[in-house]
């Protein structure tokens, strides 16, 4: 079986147009295609002429193995080509990068495709949505109010910016799981929760009276070691990695995970691992910040909410409010029908 589509760069590749490039995997093999388009922009509301620079265009074979898609449904094999394929052109991008110290070419990720991706399944096509969230996601606008506890916000971060650091990692790790850059997410969730661990024995130091020098020693002591024995001591509840609860979830779903990945090179990390790790970073953070409130150490402000990231997993998204929406804006025809509209994403014959 062989299914293709093509994979608009925003940037331009130093390879000549029509060369080919073929790799075998265990699961698929790759064939892929490098020519040269016009990519135009326009500047709104002025009468300058469209912008056009050269930018590279993929297309992309993907032939996966027979005993790996004979019991895959059509939209699972139409989701997996899309990310296999992501996934593939990354890694020759990180190589292309490598070898040729040219910064500007970076990673593609969901969010870089076309709302509609078009793909060719044995010479019939069939139209992929890859962002069914951003279809449906209805964003109001922030209240006077919303904007100016923004800022404040903002100012809190200048002030502390240990406290930024911690929200900057998270907020990072939760965008790339949005663009399903899982690998990345894993290790911008275990920085920020090590950073937010490292700030929490501060504070207790810092409210306990220590002096500056013990407060800075303290900053080398192992990270587990901080956990599992000088805060299991100030916040009076046992945080062994070991112990049934909420940070033997964190610690098998996050910390072994990004271990895995720092010291055992490990890639390849799917989203169900990453929500997991989410969720462990934000109930473990939680079961910490309950802790220091119970103890005196902080109030009851500044908590993660777990409700703040709506998950992109199955069931999140309401399939035929996304046909609705796509027909609203008049992006398909109303009268196309979709094959298996309970799925998560959405495929059609064209």
């Amino acid at each position: 079986m062989k299914l293709k589509f093509d994979l608009h760069l925003p940037f331009k590749l130093p390879i000549l147009d029509s060369h080919k490039v073929g790799s075998s995997y265990h699961s698929a093999d790759f064939f892929i295609e490098f020519n040269t388009f016009q990519q135009v922009s326009y500047i709104e509301e002025s009468e300058m002429p469209p912008l056009t620079k050269e930018a590279t265009v993929i297309t992309i074979n993907y032939l996966p193995k027979k005993d790996i898609t004979e019991n895959l449904q059509h939209d699972e094999l139409l989701r997996m080509t899309v990310l296999d394929s992501l996934h593939y052109i990354n890694r020759f991008l990180d190589t292309i990068r490598a070898f040729t110290g040219l910064n500007h070419i970076y990673n593609i990720t969901i969010a870089d495709l076309p709302i509609l991706l078009l793909i060719n399944v044995e010479n019939e096509l069939y139209l992929y949505i890859t962002q069914a969230e951003e279809i449906t996601r209805n964003e109001g606008t922030l209240s006077k109010e919303e904007i100016v506890k923004a800022i404040s916000t903002m100012k809190t971060y200048e002030d502390a910016p240990d406290i930024y650091l911690v929200d900057k990692f998270f907020g990072s790790a939760k965008n790339h799981i949005y663009k399903e850059q899982f690998l990345d997410a894993i290790i911008d969730f275990q920085t920020s929760f090590e950073i937010f661990i490292r700030n929490t024995h501060r504070l207790i130091l810092t409210k306990n009276g220590e002096s500056e020098n013990t407060i800075t020693d303290a900053s080398k002591i192992p990270f587990r070691n901080v956990i599992e024995h000088h805060l299991t001591k100030y916040l009076k509840t046992n945080l062994n990695f070991q112990n049934p609860g909420k940070i033997n979830t964190w610690y098998n779903n996050l910390y072994k995970l990004r271990n895995q990945i720092v010291h055992q090179g490990r890639i390849d990390i799917s989203g169900e691992e990453a929500y997991e790790a989410y969720d462990s970073y934000v109930s473990a953070r939680n079961f910490i910040s309950d802790k220091l409130v119970a103890e005196g150490f902080l109030d009851a402000e500044g908590r993660v909410d777990l409700g703040i990231f709506k998950k992109n997993v199955k069931g999140s998204i309401n399939q035929e409010d996304v046909i609705k929406r796509l027909k609203d804006l008049g992006i398909i025809d109303e009268g196309l029908e979709f094959r298996n509209p309970t799925v998560k994403n959405l495929y059609s014959s064209s």
